[in-house]
């Protein structure tokens, strides 16, 4: 009995395990039908994204950590531009220049400068020192001499003759106040003025004019310097527009050529005479200006000039100063001028100018003259190929003529 109950339960049990591995091998053949046989495939391109930012009233929650782990795959290294860390930057202090003046127009109003300072005309710059007494018509006036000097010689100042960065300013100063300035296309013309008496003279250049005179100095600096004060027949009574026409004649004619000393003295003497002349009639300053020119120009020179020597003067240009009478170069290059323009026609300058430019002495080859004895002789075949072998001997014989004569032109 108890051996037929034992093996009814070893049945039983046999029974058991057969069915729980029955149903172990099935749930295995179902999960091994749903996961694919792996393949190789292709890395997937990295986008990075910047990670959003949470609101400023918000509080980031934690990421949650995946329930999967990834399989590894290789992470190229992140390349960097190398960028350059700008420097600080800092607004740039703006430039000041001297401030701008204005006239009025008016002959009886005066501009007193207290400080460096600009005009601007239609052609030009009126740069204008401290201590300088302008009359309000003296730009007007400025702008009436170079249009009646372009129509005397045939020339034009609207030529751009600028030395860059360029400012007689500096010896003043020690610094160009001027740096970055835009002066345009226009003449710049510097009135001075010389508070100690130092004895500056007036001169111009094809890039500028400076003027020195004493009529433009203020009364506070007048009867500042006692040379000036206990003096008074230094000052006129009135603006010497004569002296700042010769100066423009200087201006306008070294925008073009080099004539040597004897032609670019007399012929700023010539041309500013017979517009002084012009102009006479055109404001008391003009007049007085008119009326000192007659009575200090003068035609006669130490040195006798012949039909024989007129050449030989000439060709001499006034080069050896410790033999020649300062001044003689102004007289008998005036004469010239005067000469020919009687025999050869008012547009002698012009055609003497263009005769110079073509034969290389331009602009761009000027140098303080007297130029040198090579230059010197040049500039006298110049003059014979153009006016004919015979000019200095009629030129003596004129001379001759006129020298003792109260000559007007």
């Amino acid at each position: 009995m108890k051996k037929n109950r034992f093996l009814i339960l070893s049945l039983v049990l046999t029974m058991m395990v057969s069915s729980l591995s029955s149903c172990s091998s099935n749930a295995s053949g179902e999960a091994s039908a749903e996961i694919p046989e792996p393949t190789a495939t292709a890395e997937a391109p990295i986008t990075e994204v910047a990670p959003a930012k949470a609101p400023a009233h918000e509080t980031p929650t934690a990421t949650p950590t995946p329930t999967s782990t990834p399989v590894p795959t290789s992470t190229p290294k992140p390349t960097l531009t190398p960028t350059s860390t700008p420097e600080p930057t800092s607004t740039p202090t703006p430039v000041v220049y001297p401030p701008q003046a204005f006239l009025s127009g008016n002959r009886d109003d005066h501009l007193i400068t207290k400080e460096l300072c600009y005009i601007e005309g239609d052609r030009f710059f009126l740069i204008v020192s401290e201590g300088a007494d302008l009359p309000g018509d003296f730009a007007d006036n400025i702008s009436l001499i170079m249009n009646r000097m372009e129509d005397e010689t045939g020339l034009a100042f609207d030529i751009d003759r600028r030395l860059s960065g360029w400012d007689v300013s500096t010896v003043d100063y020690g610094y160009n106040p001027w740096e970055g300035f835009d002066f345009k296309n226009k003449l710049q013309i510097h009135i001075k003025v010389d508070k100690e008496d130092v004895g500056y003279i007036s001169w111009a250049a094809a890039e500028c004019v400076v003027i020195f005179s004493y009529e433009l100095f203020s009364m506070d600096v007048w009867n500042s310097v006692p040379s000036y004060r206990d003096n008074s027949w230094r000052r006129a009574d009135h603006i010497n527009y004569y002296l700042i026409a010769h100066e423009l004649t200087h201006a306008l004619t070294q925008r073009y050529a080099t004539y040597g000393k004897t032609l670019t003295e007399g012929c700023a003497d010539y041309v500013a005479e017979r517009v002084i002349t012009s102009l006479a009639s055109v404001s008391r300053d003009f007049a007085g200006s008119a009326d000192s020119m007659a009575a200090n120009l003068f035609y006669s020179v130490e040195d006798e000039v012949t039909p024989e020597n007129a050449e030989e003067v000439f060709r001499n240009d006034y080069s050896d100063l410790s033999h020649a009478n300062r001044g003689d170069e102004y007289t008998l290059g005036r004469l010239i001028c005067s000469f020919l323009r009687e025999s050869y026609g008012e547009t002698f300058l012009l055609d003497y100018t263009n005769a110079c430019i073509d034969a290389g002495f331009g602009y761009d080859v000027y140098s303080y003259y007297p130029p040198e004895e090579e230059d010197r002789n040049k500039l006298t075949d110049i003059f014979k190929d153009l006016f004919g072998d015979d000019v200095f001997e009629k030129f003596g014989k004129y001379y001759q003529e006129h020298k003792d004569l109260e000559f007007r032109l």
